[in-house]
């Protein structure tokens, strides 16, 4: 089982994403070119779109997954049913985007305002209805091949256009977004033929009881899906509405651009992970909860420990990844956005096991809970400490938001914990204290922490290797 859970987070989650590492790496070679102005331009103008994708399945996700494990043989028409509802939703955000990018941007872009918009748009309206249903699907059948070859070829892509566009033609910004768009064009044209191929066509003609019965259950999960993006970029947002200094908001861009990589490793485990927690949790026997709380165990101890590891070595990544002196002083914020992430096993071994069981009622509340708190304490600090004080928010407001969870009626129906949610965000709050104190330490004395931390996740691991025994 962790054989098969390591190979596939490497082949099917991590594989996929080494472009955007690749894009990491050039960063040495591009920051030359840009400034901090490039950095806030490009960072609000995605914490916008990001608002409107977030929004782009309605939920439906959950119910794409559901369907296909649940009615393994019925699964089509119901998917060809909710492919319409996503392409209809598409449209309708895609034009409201045009319109907050146009009044958002028009004085910062200038002459750029009509590619601008276009470039940012049309992927939501055209692309991203296709890329759910083809990501979904093989990330169901497990195939490996099919999704990582997909996404390396439009990743490549990616960091082509961005490094040409930048370096060689000098788009500034521009050329982020001419990269995104190409990238995203590539996956749609690769996406869909396989989707066809598997006979599942839009639906247009929506069928009333597939959509409403369909929507009584994800829409309480939209809130959830919104919360992840006024966590992780409505801050962005906030600092257009304070109008607080676009040369601040670039740094502070700059830092996620290198912190948001732990969310691709997460994101990595998620993906590969989760077709087996949903076979354990239809399994609902002794053997299959316990090894389910080993697995949430073994990725709770090793993200933490890559984490703190990044952590205090971060001023030392951000000396190498940019090439100018403006960035150096960013990485006390880089250090909050590495250690955030290790929300991500608490919440998700709770919130798996609410959607398997359709649980869905109650989940809005704890994401109401977390933007309520994020959005209020940022309006609040943001004007008084500065816009780094944001990152501290977000750190809070992501563990808020996965304790609240073991607090609802739904969930302690189930009876099924998973992981301690407290021991795990204590053991994360105490290591990023260390961290922010070790990261000035000398490199001698943090290689040696670093040594003595992975010797001990190799030794827990290594009491839990029988694991690999289980067979789903």
């Amino acid at each position: 089982m962790l054989k098969k859970i390591t190979i596939n987070t490497i082949i099917y989650g991590i594989g996929p994403q080494l472009p955007k590492f690749a894009n990491l790496l050039i960063l040495p070679l591009i920051t030359p070119f840009l400034t901090t102005v490039d950095f806030g331009i490009y960072g609000v103008s995605q914490a916008y779109v990001l608002l409107f994708q977030n929004l782009k399945t309605l939920g439906l996700d959950a119910i794409l997954v559901n369907s296909y494990v649940k009615r393994p043989k019925l699964f089509r028409p119901i998917w060809q049913v909710l492919f319409g509802v996503m392409i209809i939703n598409s449209i309708i955000l895609s034009l409201l985007l045009a319109i907050v990018l146009y009044f958002s941007f028009r004085e910062e872009v200038g002459d750029d305002i009509l590619s601008f918009i276009l470039l940012n748009c049309i992927p939501l309206m055209l692309f991203s209805s296709a890329e759910v249903i083809y990501f979904r699907l093989y990330q169901l059948k497990e195939n490996a091949s099919a999704v990582s070859g997909r996404i390396v070829l439009a990743g490549a892509v990616n960091v082509f256009i961005t490094y040409y566009g930048i370096v060689y033609l000098n788009l500034d910004y521009m050329g982020w977004i001419w990269a995104l768009f190409l990238s995203g064009l590539t996956s749609f044209l690769v996406s869909i033929y396989p989707i066809w191929k598997e006979k599942i066509f839009p639906v247009f003609k929506l069928k009333l009881t597939i959509v409403r019965g369909s929507l009584s259950i994800s829409m309480p999960l939209i809130p959830h899906y919104y919360s992840r993006f006024i966590l992780n970029s409505s801050d962005r947002l906030i600092f257009d509405i304070l109008e607080q200094d676009v040369n601040r908001v670039g740094l502070y861009n700059a830092a996620y651009s290198i912190g948001n990589y732990y969310n691709i490793v997460t994101t990595a485990f998620k993906r590969a992970v989760s077709p087996t927690v949903v076979k354990l949790l239809k399994k609902n026997n002794l053997e299959s909860i316990n090894t389910l709380k080993k697995i949430f165990s073994l990725f709770s101890t090793i993200l933490l420990a890559l984490t703190f590891i990044s952590s205090i070595w971060s001023k030392e990544i951000i000396f190498l990844l940019f090439k100018n002196d403006s960035f150096q002083d960013i990485y006390y914020v880089t250090i909050w956005i590495f250690m955030t992430y290790n929300y991500l096993p608490i919440h998700m071994s709770a919130h798996q096991v609410m959607v398997f069981h359709e649980k869905t009622s109650q989940l809005w509340l704890r994401a109401v809970i977390a933007i309520f708190f994020n959005t209020i304490l940022n309006f609040t600090l943001i004007p008084i400490f500065g816009v780094n004080v944001a990152v501290i928010v977000s750190f809070c407001s992501y563990y808020i938001m996965a304790l609240s969870t073991y607090t609802l009626s739904d969930f302690k129906d189930i009876k099924m914990v998973l992981m301690p949610p407290l021991k795990w965000c204590l053991f994360t709050i105490v290591l990023t204290i260390m961290a922010l104190f070790v990261v000035d330490y000398s490199q001698f004395f943090k290689l040696l922490i670093s040594i003595a931390v992975l010797i001990s996740v190799l030794l827990f691991l290594s009491r839990r290797i029988s694991l690999l025994n289980f067979k789903v």
